[in-house]
């Protein structure tokens, strides 16, 4: 069984998106998590583009279906494995964690598992449902939440410890960075901690084939507002933000089985990744579907050649 396979196999992962109200889960009655209701994503907010399930009512340029969940759980171990961490801020004894762009909510449900003693929220634009089997492996105090950050997330003030938001540089427009990570000052407690992990779109050593793709989701991205080379500065938003006692650094991978295991992942990662964003560059004109489809093994064989490396940026900060 290949490395990309086993993912759906292993958390039972049904080919399907959740459509349902935010006022079917049950934590209406949650006396530990207050919230406001927030507009339902209904079946109307997605779109088939170039073969994959989008949202049409949201800048996120990257599909809502099963193989980008597949790979949102490969990613999330490459992280996790990269980092020998969940996390890198130095939380103790957290009592409140909210995971913002929870996506599969793995990364939700482990720190759940990790604290049990907290309730940890997950809050995304749709939910990915599950086989009755997975959803009872599912920790008792993780909860999900439908909510857009850049709209207002549906909880209190000052109401967690912990929030941590992760790879959501493809769907926030860069002139909205300031409202997003103002937005989670908002909800952190005096004395709390924001984690943002993101990744630019550029790669070290890619090879002429793979700066030409590179170059085309840059371009893409770019027709939508979003520039992923403000990454880096991630320290600096929080900064400006507000935040104290901050840190960010970078944590470079490499990509293919030159790099070993996480390399083998992290290709593995990258290529599929390739193909989530084909519906944005194809849909703006900027390639057809052929002319995107037939050079991509040329670019895996790249990142052999050229020793191809990825970086992942960590930011994090304490509010005052």
């Amino acid at each position: 069984m290949g490395l990309f396979s086993w993912f759906p196999r292993k958390r039972q992962r049904e080919q399907k998106i959740r459509s349902d109200s935010l006022s079917q889960l049950p934590h209406a009655q949650h006396a530990s998590s207050p919230f406001t209701e927030t507009s339902p994503t209904s079946s109307a907010d997605l779109e088939v583009v170039e073969g994959r399930l989008m949202l049409s009512t949201a800048a996120y340029a990257l599909p809502k279906d099963e193989r980008e969940i597949s790979r949102l759980d490969l990613q999330h171990l490459i992280v996790r494995d990269a980092l020998q961490s969940n996390y890198c801020a130095p939380i103790e004894n957290p009592q409140a964690i909210l995971d913002v762009g929870t996506g599969t909510g793995r990364w939700a449900q482990e720190m759940a598992q990790a604290f049990p003693q907290a309730w940890v929220a997950g809050c995304d634009l749709v939910e990915v449902e599950m086989s009755k089997d997975a959803a009872e492996l599912i920790p008792t105090n993780y909860q999900f939440f439908r909510g857009d950050v850049l709209k207002g997330l549906p909880f209190d003030n000052q109401r967690f410890d912990f929030i941590h938001q992760r790879f959501l540089i493809l769907g926030i427009p860069t002139a909205l960075w300031p409202q997003d990570i103002a937005e989670l000052m908002r909800l952190t407690k005096p004395g709390g901690w924001v984690e943002i992990v993101e990744s630019e779109l550029q790669v070290r050593n890619p090879g002429p084939t793979g700066q030409k793709y590179i170059d085309l989701v840059v371009a893409a991205s770019k027709q939508r507002g979003i520039d992923a080379s403000s990454v880096p500065q991630l320290g600096r938003m929080l900064q400006d933000a507000g935040f104290i006692s901050i840190q960010a650094k970078s944590v470079p991978i490499p990509i293919g089985k030159w790099g070993g295991h996480l390399g083998t992942m992290m290709s593995t990662n990258l290529m599929v990744g390739a193909l989530a964003v084909k519906p944005l560059v194809v849909s703006q004109g900027l390639v057809t579907a052929e002319e995107y489809d037939q050079n991509l093994p040329t670019v895996r064989q790249e990142w052999e050649e050229y020793h191809s490396m990825h970086s992942f940026y960590v930011a994090y900060g304490q509010r005052p």
